[in-house]
């Protein structure tokens, strides 16, 4: 089973010539976790070839019951070669960091070296992982939901409080664009510092 492309006949210049990986529906999904290639485990697994590891301990119905232990080695030592056709490679090399990196900080014997140089890199696999942090931060929603909360007037009634605020809010805001400059709005109110010395109000 082949899982990787070619590493240099697959490239013309900056376009492939292979094709895209497959799309693979849940049955070719099951048939691939379940046909894993003989796993070669290290230390603390002393060196045991297990054949058929996907087949024998049948990730695909325990993916979501797993225990620590079997996190450990799945996060270690499967996430590489389970992912390795199936994800393009800006996905599959951070998952791979991810895993050599767990896989260093659960070691028997841990270097100082060795941990400041992931102190210095986990920084960037993260952030590769998480993508743009504007699409992960909470602070956006939760600034927004405490806004939301605050023009509660019927605690009886949350959702409909909340949505007549809005929409009142809306309203008000859409109409006083047509307002005159004479008319205070949200558009036009003066800065914050304006002490009201001249004729001229600088707008906010």
């Amino acid at each position: 089973m082949k899982f990787a492309r070619e590493p240099r006949s697959g490239f013309a210049e900056a376009r492939e010539k292979e094709s895209p990986p497959p799309r693979l529906d849940g049955v070719s999904m099951r048939h691939r976790v379940e046909n894993l290639p003989d796993v070669l485990f290290g230390k603390p697994f002393e060196n045991q070839i297990i054949k058929g590891f996907g087949n024998i301990h049948n990730w695909v119905k325990r993916l979501f019951g797993m225990k620590s232990y079997d996190c450990h080695v799945f996060m270690q030592r499967l996430i590489p070669v389970a992912f390795r056709g199936l994800l393009p490679s800006a996905i599959w090399g951070p998952l791979i960091d991810i895993s050599n990196f767990f896989r260093s900080l659960c070691s028997s014997v841990i270097k100082v070296t060795e941990m400041q140089k992931w102190e210095a890199k986990i920084v960037e696999i993260i952030s590769k992982v998480g993508g743009p942090v504007q699409f992960r931060w909470m602070y956006p929603f939760k600034r927004r939901m405490r806004k939301l909360k605050s023009t509660i007037g019927n605690k009886n009634h949350v959702e409909a409080s909340i949505v007549e605020a809005f929409i009142l809010y809306e309203i008000s805001h859409f109409c006083s664009r047509y307002f005159g400059d004479d008319v205070e709005t949200s558009w036009n109110q003066p800065p914050r510092n304006y002490g009201g010395i001249g004729t001229n109000v600088p707008r906010g």
